[in-house]
């Protein structure tokens, strides 16, 4: 969708499927002004780009000429530190630098600087100590989340393993504490929700959406339900809350987030987390926002973006 939006600008894109790495052509050199990418039907120096949309690109594969472990092994991880040197270049406009996305997805890191801000967080514990989270449970004396700090899913026995936020009372949490020595884990008050509001930013642009549930029969982390559960609707955020949440991006130096929100049946709003890298479109999709031609303006560089120092 964004490549249409800059097609309806006049503007050329070249997109680097990183899961089809070795059908590309790379090439740089020292005496040369930049990187050259070639795919046969289009071509750029990386140089010459205007702006550079990072997306959640797969790690490369291995050569699919090759047959022996240890070969493979090797072209997947060239390949990898390839493109980390891509990211590297100096000069190059990233929405966004992938070091700054790594950098924003701290849960621990978002939670401090957003209640930092004057935005109502959850009453959160991080800890590997079971006594610690034992008093923190009682202190609460309530439902409970647990949610992961990272890993979203693992690889077990060939097949994939999700994790998701997960609610607790209090007996079955005072019961399975002892277990979280084997990690840090994220220990969070369990808020009731109406319904949850999505804030994006993109550059100069807000796009607030409420999402509200169709049905109370539904688990507590929505990720793998599908939009027809939902209803949508355009949302106007409280005054202050917009000033915060640009002040949250440049701290971090971006130019587009992805903010969740629980909002109370009060009314209040609850900050969750900021996806740093997070989807978009299937909102447009659902209320028809023009977000992909606000991406679009952001990479042409007149969506009024942060500066990122840390991605040139």
């Amino acid at each position: 969708m964004v490549e249409a939006a800059l097609a309806r600008k006049g503007t050329a894109v070249l997109r680097l499927n990183t899961e089809d790495f070795h059908s590309y052509a790379f090439n740089w050199g020292s005496d040369s002004p930049g990187l050259h990418i070639d795919r046969g039907i289009d071509s750029i120096d990386i140089s010459q780009a205007v702006g550079c949309y990072f997306r959640k690109p797969m790690s490369p594969p291995f050569h699919p000429g090759l047959v022996a472990p240890e070969s493979r092994s090797f072209s997947a991880l060239e390949a990898d530190a390839f493109l980390g040197s891509l990211y590297a270049l100096r000069g190059v406009r990233w929405i966004s630098h992938p070091a700054l996305i790594e950098t924003a997805g701290s849960k621990v890191g978002q939670l401090a600087t957003a209640r930092s801000l004057g935005l109502s967080v959850p009453r959160t514990l991080v800890t590997n100590d079971p006594t610690k989270a034992k008093d923190f449970v009682r202190a609460l004396d309530a439902d409970i989340l647990i949610k992961p700090l990272r890993t979203a899913s693992i690889e077990l026995d060939l097949e994939q393993v999700d994790f998701f936020a997960r609610r607790l009372s209090v007996s079955e949490a005072m019961h399975t504490s002892d277990v979280i020595r084997f990690a840090p884990t994220l220990i969070q008050e369990f808020i009731p929700k109406h319904s949850e509001i999505r804030v994006t930013i993109i550059g100069g642009d807000l796009f607030a959406v409420e999402i509200t549930p169709l049905s109370v029969d539904i688990p507590v982390d929505w990720t793998s339900l599908k939009s027809t559960f939902f209803s949508y609707k355009p949302f106007e955020l409280p005054e202050g809350i917009t000033s915060r949440l640009h002040e949250f991006l440049g701290h971090y130096g971006l130019s587009f987030g992805a903010f969740d929100f629980v909002k109370t049946e009060g009314g209040q709003l609850i900050f969750l987390e900021n996806n740093p890298n997070g989807a978009w479109y299937w909102l447009e999709r659902e209320i028809g926002i023009p977000m992909a031609d606000s991406m679009a303006q952001l990479l042409l560089g007149s969506g009024n973006p942060i500066q990122e120092s840390r991605a040139c």
